[in-house]
């Protein structure tokens, strides 16, 4: 499972801080990552 496949179950989860992190995480490797 990829780190966004994680950050999408957290969101769908209802829980938006573990989201959140991870899709911030995901933006300062990447800033130009198209889905996150």
């Amino acid at each position: 499972m990829t780190e966004l496949e994680r950050a999408l179950d957290h969101y769908h989860a209802g829980r938006l801080k573990e989201a959140e992190a991870l899709y911030r995480e995901i933006l300062a490797r990447q800033p130009k990552h198209p889905d996150a």
